[in-house]
């Protein structure tokens, strides 16, 4: 009697059927495979990890037994009814179950006879099949499968591939039989750390002698990271050991990287200890294979003591801008899920440069609001602009490279009660980033609770994170009426601020859903939407049909809304044609309509073409606009070229104020360029 491998049974049986029904069928044991002229072969039957510890009470269906009566066949057949039996797995509608079925019956075969197998196969189903095969094939019989796939030519290569892939990550074993045998640049460097690991974890004599076959490239450093990582779990002292005898930098550094990441998950401050052991050669650190042990050390103290990891972060030379940050985050805040917020407000007090703010009055709310920049909530909103300083790249929360998937730096239960206990710290920075991250998951949890604060709040620091955190999930949400809501407790003082925002979600809007922002404008809304809805939906049809939208923003029954709309339109006109834009305007009648066009096709030309940008300012029929215009553009081009700009100056017909300062600055340059 034939017996199947237990790892393919049990993979297929438990996890596609009834979980653990079949071991009482299934008896683990030494059974023996007969081919039809080659004695007995003994195959050792183990149980895994899928094994029951007792039978379950269900009774099979109907379709497992139908599944156990063909294993039941195949574990007797001899090779022509194999053959057979191919067939009949081809035939099963089941995807999933047809590839198990084929995988069982081509193993059974590799086992019997792969020699005949083989030549059937190169006719069966087109010869199709050779690669399913040889996958069988080599978790049977590693070398012969090698020495098949070796000897096919230009087709070698291809057949060796998937012969590995077959043997990574449950047959490693096998794979080190024959990995002296195999060309480096045929394994990828998932294959080989996956094989090292692994191979080291059981012997690490011969994990260190097979790193040899791997020549000296990426691949040899790729490995001797994994050795130290599996032998280090096993005998961390020899592994330490090993890797700082090897002679060769980089696959010393490699190595070493590894043992001291294993060794920060029990002891960080031994491995913290050893990390001056790590090379200070950039070209070195470049090369090696194996993430820095430094993260490992400070998630491994911070499980700890958060403050002696912060303590020990702070002064270490590896952890500087950028990384810092990242440190801070993945490192210390993430080795735990849960935080007090005064908890992160001290860690980041201690951490980072601390200010305290203004408390109260103008100087507060100016200071709160004065400061504009790309929020980091949500990082794939680019649409949105935060207000302020606080919440934005700058932050030490702000998602950086782990902030890809959206989640937050650290993890509130209950942002409301956090917020409210951050309220009662005093005003410093370090509070203030930490609000903001708070009040963005309080807004998300819970929108009403959070706007209801943010009407009821005076403090322009309080204020600001939850307009930052509302305005945010308005964007998200593309909430039409959440945006005007939040828009209305700007500060008088940040009237810009409030323009800004309503544009970019307009504009969204108007990307996203052209229809109901075109019925939005038409309900005649205030003077703080009206504008920059109309400047948005210009601006989103000029993308595609710059005559259209400038014909439509002139056509708009509100003056401001038509203003707003030109200039949006040409601009957008001018970047992708000025040419056709400029043709455009030279057709309109004077007026405020085609002044707020000429505006923004100036502002347009200026950098690249100022005397073109001195020639259109020169057509507008406001004076004042026309004088403020032409004295900016002058004055923009000073530093770039100061000549240039003296000539374009004799040209103007300025106020007496206008000029005296146009001038100065010009003779200012010119004393600096001599």
């Amino acid at each position: 009697m034939s017996s199947l491998p237990a790892r393919i049974l049990f993979s297929f049986l438990l996890p596609a059927t009834l979980g653990g029904v079949a071991a009482r069928w299934i008896t683990p044991g030494t059974q023996f495979i007969q081919a039809p002229d080659r004695p007995a072969l003994p195959v050792q039957i183990t149980p895994t990890a899928h094994f029951p510890s007792a039978p379950p009470s269900a009774a099979p269906s109907g379709r497992w037994l139908e599944q156990r009566q063909f294993i039941q066949r195949l574990m007797t057949a001899r090779l022509p009814e194999m053959i057979a039996m191919l067939d009949e797995a081809v035939a099963n509608p089941d995807d999933s179950l047809r590839r198990h079925l084929l995988a069982l019956v081509m193993e059974q075969m590799a086992r019997t006879d792969p020699d005949q197998s083989l030549a059937f196969l190169e006719t069966w189903q087109n010869g199709n099949y050779r690669h399913p095969f040889l996958k069988a094939w080599a978790q049977v019989d590693a070398a012969a499968a090698l020495t098949w796939a070796e000897g096919q030519g230009k087709d070698a290569d291809s057949y060796v591939k998937t012969l590995v892939e077959s043997l990574i990550p449950d047959h490693i074993p096998e794979l080190a039989k024959i990995l002296p045998r195999l060309k480096p640049d045929l394994l990828t460097r998932q294959q080989v750390t996956a094989a090292f690991r692994r191979i080291a974890a059981d012997d690490p004599a011969t994990a260190v002698r097979l790193l040899a076959g791997l020549g000296d490239g990426i691949h040899r450093l790729f490995g001797t990271s994994a050795a130290g990582e599996g032998w280090a779990r096993r005998d961390l002292p020899a592994a330490y050991a090993w890797a700082a005898s090897l002679t060769n930098p980089a696959q010393r550094e490699s190595a070493l990287r590894s043992v001291l990441r294993v060794q920060a998950e029990t002891d960080p401050q031994a491995a913290a200890a050893r990390l001056n052991e790590l090379t200070q050669d950039s070209a070195i650190a470049g090369s090696a294979a194996g993430d820095s042990p430094v993260h490992a050390v400070i998630q491994a103290l911070a499980t700890q003591d958060p403050k002696a990891a912060v303590a020990w972060l702070k002064d270490n030379p590896a952890a500087t801008g950028s990384r810092l940050q990242e440190f801070f985050i993945s490192g210390i805040l993430g080795s735990r899920k849960e935080w007090k917020p005064s908890e992160i407000t001290d860690l980041t007090r201690q951490l980072f440069e601390n200010k305290v703010l203004p408390s109260s009055g103008e100087a507060a709310e100016f200071n709160a609001f004065s400061s504009s920049g790309t929020s980091g909530h949500p990082v794939e909103d680019t649409h949105h602009r935060r207000v302020g300083k606080f919440g934005g790249s700058s932050s030490p929360f702000r998602h950086h490279r782990l902030g890809t998937d959206g989640n937050p730096a650290f993890h509130i239960a209950d942002p409301a009660a956090a917020f409210e206990e951050l309220s009662t710290q005093p005003a410093d920075t370090a509070r203030q980033e930490v609000l903001h991250e708070v009040a963005v998951q309080w807004a998300k949890n819970d929108p009403a609770g959070a706007l209801e604060k943010l009407q009821q709040t005076t403090d322009p620091w309080l204020k600001l994170g939850l307009i930052n955190a509302l305005s945010n999930l308005a964007h998200q949400s593309m909430d039409v009426e959440m945006a005007a809501h939040v828009a209305g407790f700007f500060p008088e003082g940040s009237a810009g601020r409030r323009t800004d925002f309503l544009t970019n979600f307009y504009l969204r809007l108007a990307a996203n859903d052209p229809g109901r922002a075109a019925q939005l404008l038409n309900t005649a809304p205030g003077p703080d939407i009206i504008k920059p809805l109309a400047s948005a939906l210009a601006e989103h049809q000029a993308a595609y049909d710059p005559a259209g939208a400038m014909d439509w923003a002139v056509r708009q029954p509100d003056e401001a809304a038509a203003l707003a709309a030109s200039r949006s339109a040409i601009g957008v006109w001018a970047r992708s044609d000025a040419y056709a834009a400029s043709e455009w305007l030279a057709g309109q009648s004077p007026g405020p309509l085609r002044d707020a066009a000429v505006e923004s096709f100036s502002s347009l030309l200026r950098q690249d073409a100022p005397e073109d940008a001195l020639k259109w300012a020169a057509t507008l029929s406001d004076q004042s606009k026309r004088e403020n215009l032409q004295w900016n553009i002058v004055s923009g081009t000073i530093s770039q070229d100061v000549d240039k700009a003296r000539q374009m100056a004799t040209q103007l017909n300025l106020s007496e104020e206008l000029s005296r300062q146009l001038w100065e600055r010009i003779e200012q340059q010119e004393k600096r360029v001599k």
